[in-house]
């Protein structure tokens, strides 16, 4: 199966059930994407939508039981609702006949990377500074 977005050291958090949620994230995400690109029955891309859901929402739980010391943890709360929202939507446009574009593909890629790169590790960072995560 074709990996859209792959797995980096640069994603690891250091945290070690963040860092394997975030990969099994990434493998629900390329199942999708792998779905959409070569045209799997409708099924099997609208389970695979939904797996992608589900997990992400179970990620966010984790991530967010861990993340709620931090100072701004309602502005990362909102980003994870906004990719939640987004990707229901973008599950309500499929249920509905609408065609996936290109433009789902590049919104999940670079939406996961700018996540992880960016506000995850800077939270992390910060939390561990503290000495804010559990041991």
């Amino acid at each position: 199966m074709r990996e859209y977005i792959l797995w980096q050291d640069d994603f690891s958090v250091g945290v070690a059930v963040i860092d394997s949620q975030h990969q099994k994230l990434l493998q629900v995400i390329n199942a999708f994407l792998y779905n959409v690109e070569e045209g799997a029955a409708r099924e099997a891309i609208e389970e695979s939508l939904a797996e992608m859901i589900r997990y992400t929402e179970y990620h966010f739980y984790t991530e967010q039981l861990l993340l709620e010391p931090h100072p701004d943890f309602l502005a990362h709360l909102n980003q994870h609702w906004q990719l939640i929202k987004k990707t229901k939507q973008i599950q309500c446009d499929f249920l509905a006949g609408k065609v996936m574009t290109n433009e789902v593909f590049d919104f999940l890629i670079s939406w996961l990377k700018n996540h992880i790169l960016g506000t995850d590790q800077v939270y992390f960072t910060y939390l561990r500074a503290k000495d804010l995560l559990p041991k």
